[in-house]
């Protein structure tokens, strides 16, 4: 069930699933030890059925393993590719790790941009492999996971998770759920999106928000019981300035001249980042500096339609399209200027490591954002559907240096007590406390996984 370099499991005697089929750690096709799920022609409200029937009957799992010492979390996520929820997610698993828990990672998606991360830290990651959404085994081998491994919290992350954990939760072993949302409730919500997030909600033991705004979204729509709901800020590690060769060598690398002032976005090329409206105010901008550059450092589904936007407003001299960076320290480092126009954010970790390098910030006064900087204070904040807006507040930032330092400042000294990686540690060893019903201790951390994030971008 382990990724090829967690080899251990594959030692462990097979598990019978539910359905009465054998399930070995060398299942999957490619012998790399993962849990295998295929796909199910049946939808969510029949797997909802199913799970509730497997809850009237006995249990057909292995005995779980001896309760350990050290409280047992498992995270669930869908995917490990390069993003704010699975960065924030790798970055907890880490330092939990080193505080003295035992943790893990289970995804169900190929994609694992941290694997050495995770490695150096010795946290082992599980692949449970799905022929699709809502497929019955992969609930299946989530429940079997758990009870193989002994795992004694589910710690599951956004709604496709929750929803599989919540399933899972049905039958065998129950262990407490932890359901974290990292970003506020869509639009285009279906009444099956609904009803799947009120069952997820009701199954899970706590709900953490990781925003006010996100509380907020799942009060208006009422969307589950809000006695559940805590609000816990994401948190990142400091980061350690890069030197100035350091600086020096990348500015050179990217054609970046010695004197232009530069402008970093950092994130997932996406229709909800505004990418299209940020480039049309950075134009507005250059008719104050001409010589300023924008980083664009990430990669996505827009890639493309954003290289033509570049093109055709003529921008090519003045913007970087980078795709995703293993070097995100050292570009903020750069940067004179960090900005995020996204219509709809959760708790941006782009903009918290922004904030804990001291940047100058131009944000959208969007989700989580204002709870993160404050306007005029900490950051300057705009209206993302506001062009004009959001270029006034670029200008502003680009030609007056003293505000700029100003700020930044005001934003690392509200890092710095708000939310840092210890503080959010601590807020969820505390609600793991109350689920397990014992004090979650801590030991002292070290900061190797922590330097290698800072990398990882």
């Amino acid at each position: 069930m382990r990724d090829e370099n967690d080899t251990g499991l594959r030692t462990l005697p097979t598990a019978r699933l539910p359905a009465g089929r054998e399930l070995s750690p060398t299942h999957a096709d490619d012998g790399a030890g993962r849990v295998a799920a295929g796909r199910s022609p049946a939808g969510s409200l029949a797997i909802l059925r199913d799970a509730m029937r497997e809850s009237e009957a006995p249990a057909d799992a292995p005995r779980r393993a001896e309760p350990s010492l050290r409280p047992r979390v498992l995270h669930l996520l869908d995917s490990l590719a390069m993003g704010g929820k699975e960065k924030f997610t790798v970055s907890l698993a880490c330092h939990q790790k080193r505080r003295g828990l035992d943790v893990a990672i289970a995804r169900f998606r190929r994609e694992n941009e941290f694997e050495s991360t995770l490695r150096e830290a010795g946290v082992p990651t599980y692949m449970l492999q799905t022929g699709g959404l809502f497929d019955h085994r992969l609930v299946r081998a989530i429940r079997c996971l758990v009870a193989r491994e002994g795992w004694e919290l589910v710690h599951a992350h956004n709604e496709a998770s929750i929803v599989y954990a919540a399933l899972a939760s049905f039958g065998g072993r129950r262990v407490p759920l932890v359901a974290t949302l990292h970003n506020g409730a869509r639009d285009d919500y279906t009444l099956k999106n609904k009803l799947e997030n009120r069952f997820a909600f009701a199954r899970a033991q706590r709900i953490v928000c990781v925003a006010d705004a996100i509380a907020a979204s799942l009060r208006e729509r009422e969307f589950g019981p809000m006695h559940k709901v805590s609000v816990i800020a994401n948190g990142v590690p400091e980061w350690t300035p890069p030197s100035e060769a350091e600086l020096r060598l990348t500015r050179m690398r990217l054609e970046v001249p010695p004197d232009a002032p530069v402008v970093l976005f950092v994130g997932r090329l996406d229709p909800i980042k505004n990418l299209p409206g940020l480039l049309g105010a950075f134009r507005l901008a250059l008719h104050d500096r001409p010589d300023a550059v924008l980083l664009l450092a990430g990669d996505g589904p827009m890639r493309a339609y954003v290289a033509d936007v570049v093109s055709v407003l003529r921008l090519s001299s003045n913007v970087r399209l980078l795709g995703t960076r293993q070097d995100v320290a050292t570009l903020l480092g750069l940067a004179d200027v960090f900005v995020l126009a996204s219509f709809r954010e959760g708790h941006s970790i782009s903009l918290l490591e922004a904030c804990s390098m001291g940047k100058a910030i131009a944000a959208s006064a969007r989700g989580g954002n204002p709870d993160t900087v404050s306007h005029g204070v900490s950051a300057l904040l705009f209206d993302p559907d506001e062009v004009g807006d959001m270029a006034a507040c670029l200008t502003r930032l680009l030609r007056d240096p003293p505000l700029r330092a100003s700020l930044g400042r005001a934003a690392l000294e509200r890092f710095r007590a708000e939310f840092g990686m210890e503080k959010c540690h601590r807020a969820y060893a505390d609600v793991y406390g109350q689920l397990l019903g014992r004090a979650i201790a801590s030991e002292p951390p070290t900061d190797v996984a922590d330097r290698r994030l800072s990398a990882a971008g």
